[in-house]
């Protein structure tokens, strides 16, 4: 297989991994957002996943280039810092996060042998979570699935992936989320980890009990939950942020901006109405924002109830003072906020409540200016 060469002076080393593949005599081809080194043989198996937050993506190619080249073993790298950023921040689908690089072992017996060496030379690096795999340790993720699908064409013309379960039978290659273990296929790394499957985590920090999901991404979850506090159960919002999830160049992540907006908030309770928020913490990795659940409706059913599919010049005269009067409310907040240094980074329809005294509240990402 042909080298591909690619100019040092239009991509560093460190925006194209094409550069050191290259430099250690890696034979490669591009296969979608990926350079793949050597072909899988067989239809399907454990597939080892790595993933690795962007700054440190070189120094990990440099580090496990040379175990892999010393197995042989096919494997896929994503092709360029851009690329990266984007399965990291879930740009490419949330069933793509986190997967920097794609290991193909021959057999159960090698995925094991590589997997150890892999836990022990990649500590110290850092990765998002991997949600479609089981995780083995530190960077490492694992799932059964295709090397080789076998594709068919269903009746809407999608192009589907086929493997092979127990029996013979050819069943979808699904992805499941969280990780569910495949029946009847033995689980190669006893060794390293039992197989126990994760039970989806409502309690946490012995006070908050979440029973339903807002918003689900690549970020984190928004939660309705249950504060305990002082006896008394409150109704809350349980904001989630994923460890090393939308990293900027001074690896500040989600976790990081989650911060900042408890600190905001506390900072604007007595200067705008927003929700009030209670607690701040971390836990399992992740990192949680509590607020206050403002029952109301969001500006959006707030004007679809007043025009009630009707247009303005037919509204009448009240109707139409209040909605100038709830857009007056708006401004206001955003005018308070430009007031004290802090820019509203997104102003949707969904991020201004209004509550039972007839009051705007204003929710959603906001930041200081520089």
């Amino acid at each position: 297989m042909k080298v591909t060469q690619i100019s040092a002076s239009k991509q560093s080393i460190s925006e194209n991994y094409a550069l050191i593949l290259s430099k250690l005599d890696f034979r490669y081809r591009q296969v979608g957002n990926y350079y793949q080194i050597g072909q899988p043989e067989k239809v399907q198996g454990w597939i080892l996943h790595l993933s690795c937050i962007w700054p440190q993506i070189p120094k990990l190619l440099t580090t496990i280039l040379p175990l892999l080249f010393k197995h042989e073993v096919p494997f896929k790298v994503v092709k360029n810092q851009e690329t990266a950023q984007l399965i990291l921040d879930g740009g490419l689908g949330y069933y793509q996060l986190g997967k920097i690089f794609c290991i193909y072992p021959s057999d159960d017996q090698e995925a094991l042998t590589i997997m150890k060496q892999l836990l022990m030379v990649t500590k110290g690096f850092r990765g998002c979570c991997i949600p479609t795999d089981f995780h083995l340790g530190g960077i490492t993720y694992t799932r059964y699935g295709s090397f080789n699908a076998k594709l068919f064409q269903n009746r809407k013309g999608v192009i589907e992936r086929y493997i092979y379960n127990a029996n013979g039978e050819l069943i979808k290659d699904l992805y499941h989320t969280p990780f569910k273990f495949p029946k009847n296929v033995t689980w190669p790394f006893e060794e390293i980890i039992a197989a126990v499957e994760e039970k989806p985590i409502t309690f946490y920090k012995n006070c908050y009990k979440t029973f339903g999901k807002l918003k689900t991404d690549a970020k984190g979850r928004v939660m309705k939950g249950l504060r305990m506090h002082r006896l008394r159960f409150q109704s809350v919002i349980i904001k989630e942020a994923k460890q090393s999830v939308l990293m900027d160049e001074q690896k500040r992540d989600i976790q990081d901006r989650l911060r900042w907006q408890y600190e905001l908030l506390n900072d604007l309770k007595v200067k705008i109405p927003v929700p009030e928020v209670y607690d701040f913490f971390s836990e399992y990795g992740d990192s949680y924002l509590v607020m206050e659940h403002i029952k109301g409706k969001n500006l959006g059913q707030v004007i679809d109830q007043i025009y009630r599919m009707s247009i303005w010049y037919k509204l009448e005269t009240g109707k139409r003072a209040l909605l100038i009067d709830h857009l007056l409310q708006l401004i206001e907040i955003i005018n308070q906020l430009h007031h004290h240094d802090i820019v509203h980074r997104d102003i949707t329809w969904m991020n201004f409540i209004l509550d039972r005294q007839n009051r705007f509240n204003a929710a959603g990402r906001a930041e200081q200016m520089s």
